[in-house]
């Protein structure tokens, strides 16, 4: 078993002065997706950074699970990533413990592919 190692992170709540956040007719997006509360939202603060460093032409939209806290969503909204709120998917029930419940992390991944509709992306 892997485990991460400890990090602290300075957290900038400001966006750069050339930085537009505009999600208006956005018709393409780099996707990313962010679950619970622990300290992954840190990457995608960093990811965020390094779009804007390469002054991206595409906006960052992270898929959310509802057990995001708020604090963390305002943060990357701060970053200016669009945070699209997805609802999980549950494994199906089954006798043989081939999907339990804690693979609902990976199954909700795959609602990913409808974050082109809550964009209206053709």
């Amino acid at each position: 078993m892997f485990e991460l190692a400890q990090m602290t992170m300075t957290v900038e709540k400001r966006i750069e002065a050339d930085v537009t956040v505009s999600h208006e007719g956005v018709e393409r997006a780099y996707v990313t997706f962010l679950a619970g509360n622990k300290d992954y939202w840190m990457l995608v603060v960093g990811l965020a950074k390094g779009l804007r460093k390469v002054k991206s032409a595409y906006p960052l939209v992270v898929a959310t699970l509802p057990d995001v806290p708020e604090e963390h969503r305002q943060i990357l909204v701060d970053q200016g990533c669009i945070i699209r709120d997805i609802e999980p998917v549950y494994p199906p029930e089954n006798t043989t413990g081939y999907s339990m419940a804690y693979y609902v992390i990976n199954y909700s991944k795959l609602r990913i592919w409808e974050v082109n509709i809550l964009l209206n992306i053709n």
